[in-house]
């Protein structure tokens, strides 16, 4: 590829200029580019916690270099300097297009190929390119030679070799159009904000890109100056303007896609034949099928197929597998902007945890924490309805009030631990002496109540049973402890027609015998 000095007068017409009052003016602008690289990479250095803004500020200090090293070389009358600054514009050259994708890829939110090892990967061939720029010029891979022409002021007639036409150049030009790629998949599927933001940073990597393509590509130039740094001023005079106008770099908007790859829930998205088209990894963790992608609903996840058949236009439904796993489905309808169905969207949520804390606030609100057994409100809910459905039947309905003996003293020795295990000793014998249909509640302190479908004779043999199975000592920290009971019968209807006549009735009789033991 040969890249020499264009003829103005080829390029604009028959138009005669002084070349060095022209060349002068032409100067400004990659001194122009130089200002306006150098602000944009000190203004992205400053926000490089948001991410991709670090990258940016790279991306800028590598065409800071080139427009910097381009304006000595501009500037330069001496063949010697003006190759010297020819070269190491390379510094700039041979990097820009690296820190260019790295940005794309960070910006994007797809940054998961920014590895050290491909990082290192990626730098290979612009580290060998500034090899050759600098260090191995007589290989005439880079500049197969160069030539200097006088004329209204001095410039290179240079003859590029192959590594800078089938390497070099091929490779920056891939990672850039990469770069340009991931901005407009990200411009179609994003924010408003977002897609004014990128649509910036595209017209900022495209000027810069279309220039370089015009002198690389097509041989122009304007006195021998490379246009690319014209592209850049351009370039970074729009990034400035982003950078206030759309808050670029200051706010960074997450892409939905990021949203839908990153959420705990398991997101599945389904066409209007209920066919699975896309689905995220908390979803494919309790896929059954290695290509999910394709299929019908029914044959990856039949669990959730049945939430399909509810009409509701946003439909919830609990799910429980055999693992006695519970997960939440909702159903949303997809819809086109124009209103038109295009398919559903199904987000699965865990509530295992929850069902299993809601069904122990349940079992807490009628049971007592300690024992186990029936707590003082549910034996009056319990009581109330029994007693309605003896009143109903004709049935007999038994209450027994059994209240441990020298229960204080057991604490006051052995300690309030050692009472508990007695208390949860008593219950486990009460609860084993009863039959199906029968209940034991627990009123409080050391006071237990039965409530039995059985006439008087039914509860006085209950009551031998529990005495039976309270004679044999407790056994707590290999100390045997002697629990004694006192038991009070209250019988429907002869002793009460009431729940609390009844309470009445075998407390009493509970006393009497407690104050029979005594005596």
């Amino acid at each position: 590829m040969q890249v020499g000095l264009t003829d103005w007068n080829a390029v604009a017409g028959p138009v005669r200029l002084r070349g060095m009052r022209v060349y002068l003016v032409l100067t400004i602008l990659p001194i122009a580019a130089t200002l306006a690289t150098g602000s944009v990479a000190i203004l992205s250095w400053q926000r490089r916690t948001v991410p991709g803004a670090r990258a940016f500020s790279f991306f800028a200090a590598s065409l800071y270099v080139w427009c910097f090293f381009s304006v000595f070389e501009y500037l330069s009358q001496d063949t010697f300097a003006r190759i010297l600054f020819g070269k190491l514009q390379y510094f700039g050259i041979s990097t820009f297009a690296v820190f260019w994708l790295a940005f794309t890829l960070q910006y994007t939110h797809q940054d998961s190929w920014l590895t050290r090892r491909n990082w290192v990967l990626s730098l290979v061939l612009p580290g060998l390119s500034l090899i050759f720029s600098l260090l191995a010029p007589r290989l005439g891979l880079i500049w197969r030679s160069v030539e200097a022409v006088r004329g209204p002021v001095l410039t290179l007639s240079i003859e590029h070799g192959w590594w800078f036409n089938w390497v070099m150049v091929p490779y920056n030009y891939l990672l850039f159009s990469l770069g340009i790629g991931l901005l407009l998949q990200a411009s179609f599927a994003n924010s408003r904000l977002y897609r004014q933001q990128t649509l910036f940073l595209l017209a900022a990597g495209l000027f810069p890109f279309l220039f370089n393509v015009i002198y690389v590509v097509a041989d122009v130039t304007f006195y021998g100056m490379d246009l690319t740094p014209i592209g850049m001023a351009v370039s970074s005079v729009m990034v400035m303007f982003g950078l206030f106008q759309t808050r670029l770099f200051e706010l960074s908007p997450i892409p939905y896609r990021t949203v839908f790859l990153s959420t705990a829930e398991a997101v599945i998205l389904l066409d209007r034949y209920q066919q699975i088209v896309d689905l995220n990894p908390s979803a494919e963790q309790t896929c059954r099928q290695a290509n999910p992608i394709g299929q019908p609903l029914e044959q990856v996840f039949p669990e959730y197929s049945q939430c399909l058949q509810m009409t509701a236009a946003a439909r919830v439904i609990t799910v429980a597998d055999a693992a006695s796993e519970y997960r939440e489905v909702k159903v949303r309808p997809l819809t086109s902007p124009a209103g038109q169905p295009v398919g559903t969207v199904l987000i699965v949520r865990d509530v295992t945890l929850e069902q299993r804390q809601q069904r122990q606030l349940e079992r807490d609100a009628y049971l007592d924490s300690l024992t186990g057994v029936f707590n003082r409100r549910q034996f009056q809910q319990s009581a109330e309805q029994a007693l309605q459905y003896s009143r109903q039947q004709g049935t007999p309905l038994a209450l027994l009030f059994v209240d441990l003996n020298n229960f204080k003293p057991i604490n006051d020795t052995y300690g309030h631990a050692a009472g508990d295990s007695v208390l949860r000793h008593v219950a486990d014998c009460l609860q084993a002496s009863i039959r199906a249909g029968d209940g034991v509640a627990r009123m409080g302190g050391d006071e237990f109540v039965l409530l039995l479908q059985t006439d008087r004779i039914g509860a006085t043999r209950m009551c031998d049973r529990i005495t039976e199975r309270l004679q044999s000592p407790v056994i707590i920290d290999q100390r045997s402890i002697d629990v004694e009971v006192s038991i009070g019968v209250a019988c429907y209807p002869t002793d009460g027609t009431s729940v609390e006549s009844l309470l009445a009735v075998a407390d009493q009789a509970m006393y009497r015998q407690k104050q029979a033991r005594r005596r």
